[in-house]
């Protein structure tokens, strides 16, 4: 992220990697065109004042595919990346005898009509102004329904309907397959339970499979 220019957490700053907004006001902005969007320039002006701050990263323990009482409370879906991309798909299936009594099943909805559109094959020039527009409208409503909720990856989909524009549809630029080769790589280095020149561990490991 410092090579980047950009800050090494998503909960201050300017965090967002498409725009110069701060963190305090991504909540309350809805359209790109409100916003400041990074350039070369803008990105060379940062490098340079990029300062080499020692950063201790923590280690996270992997949580349980499986749903918790405590991950209930905590509004917290567990598992891998994959997983929650399955169950984001496959939701309306499982909750199928209860959808009439989820009140706020529309804003599930609104988003699958926001995914489908982004990750499409061929996606029409002419649905770029429809995936704005209920980008606008699921921010809103997200916003107003659950004003604590509101995470940096909600702001990230004002740049969607530009970068669809420019890189293609975002199922092309989709990373669960360097995400798989992640988790295999962490396997390893659990299973060594040695950190000492880790990425000759680790190399040595996928060599011999």
């Amino acid at each position: 992220y410092e090579l980047g220019g950009f800050t090494c957490s998503f909960n201050s700053g300017r965090c967002c990697r498409y725009c110069l907004i701060y963190h305090k006001d991504m909540k309350h902005v809805y359209r790109e065109s409100d916003i400041l969007i990074r350039t070369t320039a803008s990105h060379d002006f940062h490098v340079k004042h990029i300062k080499n701050v020692p950063n201790e990263k923590s280690i996270l323990r992997n949580r349980p595919s499986t749903f918790k009482e405590t991950d209930i409370h905590d509004k917290r879906v567990p598992g891998k990346v994959m997983e929650k991309y399955c169950l984001f798909l496959n939701l309306s299936f499982i909750l199928i005898d209860i959808v009439d009594r989820i009140p706020c099943w529309f804003l599930y909805e609104l988003l699958r009509q926001i995914w489908d559109i982004l990750y499409s094959d061929y996606p029409r020039k002419s649905w770029l102004v429809t995936l704005e527009a209920l980008i606008q409208e699921f921010l809103q409503l997200s916003q107003t329904i659950f004003p604590e909720q509101f995470i940096p990856k909600c702001h990230f989909l004002l740049h969607a309907a530009r970068n669809t524009a420019k890189y293609d549809p975002s199922k092309r630029q989709m990373n669960l397959r360097y995400e798989s080769k992640h988790h295999l790589f962490k396997k390893i280095a659990n299973r060594c339970n040695n950190y000492i020149n880790l990425p000759c561990t680790i190399s040595k490991h996928v060599q011999l499979r």
